[in-house]
């Protein structure tokens, strides 16, 4: 007469595994996990172990293939959108200071602007990596370093980046342009 004892006891014989002993209820629910598996959902697999036990395996996931240069090159592109994609709002906030950069390895690097901040993303690689495979389908082996450090490397060996010349306060510049289009107004 209870309706809240009959559910409850319904939900149980539902959860059961030994509940249902007969050939439609197991088509049912073997049809149920071949519906799962169709769909992508993982299932954890029960095999019996000598003793009577049962014995649980964990559910192999599913690896992303690895990045390819032009995906690298990609992700540094679309790092400043993929970057506040990410649900938590302390790495989102923490990854505003970083940057993606390379050297002539296979990993990404994020490039912190200091030692601190690189040694708390190295904290979130796990879950950078996690969300940079969600979103690109591919994996990128992550490594942390800092801006300061990653800036030597750079200059040791490509040499140092020479700043652009503003075309304003190069006087040589100016001189030449208006000796080859002297009524051209060289605003840039």
């Amino acid at each position: 007469s209870n309706e809240r004892i009959l559910l409850e006891v319904e939900i149980l014989r539902l959860c059961s595994t030994w509940a249902d002993t007969d050939l439609t209820a197991l088509a049912a629910r073997l049809a149920g996990l071949e519906r799962k598996v169709a769909e992508g959902v993982t299932v954890t697999v029960t095999e019996q172990v000598s003793d009577g036990a049962v014995k649980k395996e964990k559910p192999k996931a599913k690896r992303k293939p690895p990045a390819l240069p032009e995906d690298k090159e990609n992700l540094q592109k679309e790092w400043p959108l993929l970057r506040n994609e990410i649900g938590d709002p302390i790495l989102k906030s923490k990854l505003s200071c970083v940057e993606i950069g390379f050297k002539e390895d296979d990993n990404v690097y994020l490039v912190c602007e200091y030692g601190a901040l690189a040694d708390m993303v190295q904290k979130y690689l796990p879950q950078i990596t996690e969300e940079l495979e969600k979103a690109t389908g591919k994996t990128f082996q992550l490594q942390t370093l800092e801006k300061a450090a990653y800036d030597q490397w750079r200059e040791a060996n490509y040499g140092a980046e020479e700043e652009a010349a503003s075309d304003e306060n190069d006087p040589e510049w100016a001189s030449i342009m208006s000796g080859y289009f002297p009524e051209a107004d060289l605003e840039p």
